[in-house]
């Protein structure tokens, strides 16, 4: 018994021994490869790293062309948007509500150049030609008319300008006060209710009382809506004196409807009918005028 303990754990122990031996011989070897391979994985990536992040330079730096060249050409359609030109071509009168609530009614071959919106009090036009205005009051931004060779200013008034051939032009005021000013010299005129001013082509200035009422009616005798709200095409046709026109109540709820319409403002009955005949509403006659029913 004892000699086969004593032989069992001699086996043992050279069976041990070249394990050992063999283990470690193994373990030598393996460690180089690993190494390499590590060093190999790391280069592998860094190579990834650094092509990752020139794609992301090149993305970000399209991504930057990209908003940049769109903000200019958003802010070109922005300016070419908010410039707008009324420009009539027909023999009737064009009527144009701008946005600051003001009207013009323009005649043939005259035009008004503004913006859609009046940005910071900025109520400033381009004219040119003959034109009625009713100017919406602003106490503390007026409304200034540029001209070629004047400059016109209003606070909130009725006004009318002849100047289609720029050799005359008259200004005829029918409510509150305009002031002109020449650009050659800087002269300040005034002009009050019921005057007319009048710079003829040699520079010669004169002051009139206004000829006859019919000057302002004639800009509406024969007028033309594009796309506007119904107020304000009963408010423009009934500047004329001889025309009331209301909504009863119940119709009251058309008065933002927008029409593009043509009238023939010489004749009450006329523009009466025209308006009931759009609008598809009834109406009556009453000793103010006449009243639109739904």
């Amino acid at each position: 018994m004892k000699n086969l303990t004593i032989m069992y754990k001699s086996e043992e122990h050279n069976q041990s021994t070249p394990t050992n031996k063999g283990f470690t011989s193994e373990g030598k070897g393996s460690e180089s490869f690993a190494s390499r391979t590590k060093r190999k994985t790391n280069k592998y990536h860094k190579l990834i790293s650094s092509s990752q992040w020139m794609a992301l330079g090149v993305l970000f730096i399209g991504i930057c062309v990209f908003f940049y060249t769109n903000h200019l050409f958003y802010k070109y359609d922005e300016n070419r948007i908010r410039l707008l030109t009324h420009l009539n071509n027909e023999q009737s009168s064009l009527a144009a509500t701008l946005s600051d609530g003001s009207i013009v009614c323009l005649t043939k071959n005259s035009f008004v150049k503004c913006s859609d919106k009046f940005n910071n009090g900025n109520r400033l036009v381009e004219f040119n030609g003959n034109a009625l205005f009713d100017i919406a009051p602003h106490e503390l931004f007026p409304f200034i008319i540029d001209m070629d060779h004047v400059n016109i200013r209003a606070i909130g008034t009725n006004f009318v300008i002849d100047n289609l051939y720029n050799d005359t032009l008259i200004l005829s005021v029918k409510q509150g006060m305009v002031q002109l000013t020449h650009k050659t010299d800087g002269q300040h005129y005034y002009v009050n209710d019921g005057e007319a001013l009048k710079i003829a082509s040699d520079g010669q200035v004169s002051y009139s009382p206004i000829s006859s009422s019919e000057l302002f009616s004639n800009y509406i005798k024969s007028v033309r809506f594009n796309n506007e709200a119904l107020n304000k095409i009963l408010y423009i046709v009934n500047m004329n004196d001889s025309l009331t026109i209301s909504l009863s109540p119940a119709a009251r709820r058309y008065g933002e409807q927008r029409l593009s319409i043509e009238l023939d403002n010489s004749s009450p009955l006329n523009t009466i009918r025209q308006l009931s005949e759009a609008l598809n509403l009834d109406y009556i006659q009453n000793e103010e005028g006449y009243i639109l029913l739904d």
